[in-house]
């Protein structure tokens, strides 16, 4: 089977949603809090919103909750080919927030990931660090048990990755 970056480690996973991954900014919220609470150390958020959704500030409040506690959260900054942190509808919460380490995505050269003829990783100030976003190896595991070996890309697949570098 695969291994991951630290395979040492032992997540946690937190399902914030519901069983068909439909989930809101409050379900996340309450999900960093109740991890954090759990004993994690570190948190991926593989996810966007915009500061124009209701509720954003709670969200916020949760990652500085972590931070507060010790904890760290890692966020996947976006896969719109576009400059973060300008303010507008180009937002990527949480990955912006100031207690949040903002993951872009690269590709085997190092380059910003190319996602596919409208996406590529997302950049800018707010982006403190890129990870392997591209052709990134995976195991899907269906209800019925079986598993197929896939590869997928984006910044929701760096920002683990990342994480990962960091627990070790």
């Amino acid at each position: 089977g695969p291994s991951g970056i630290c395979p040492d480690c032992t997540p946690v996973v937190v399902a914030t949603g519901d069983w068909e991954g439909i989930f809101t900014i409050w379900d996340c919220a309450e999900g960093f809090v109740w991890a954090k609470n759990a004993g994690a150390l570190l948190i991926n958020a593989s996810f966007i919103y915009s500061q124009f959704y209701t509720g954003w500030q709670d969200l916020q409040d949760a990652t500085n909750y972590v931070w507060s506690q010790g904890g760290i959260v890692f966020g996947a900054a976006g896969n719109a080919n576009t400059n973060i942190g300008l303010g507008g509808t180009a937002e990527s919460y949480p990955a912006e927030f100031p207690n949040v380490v903002c993951v872009g995505a690269s590709q085997q050269n190092d380059d910003r990931a190319y996602l596919s003829a409208n996406s590529q990783s997302n950049y800018g100030t707010p982006v403190d660090i890129v990870a392997p976003g591209s052709d990134i190896p995976m195991m899907d595991v269906w209800p019925s048990g079986a598993y197929t070996y896939n590869s997928w890309d984006g910044t929701s697949f760096a920002s683990p990755g990342a994480m990962g570098v960091a627990a070790l």
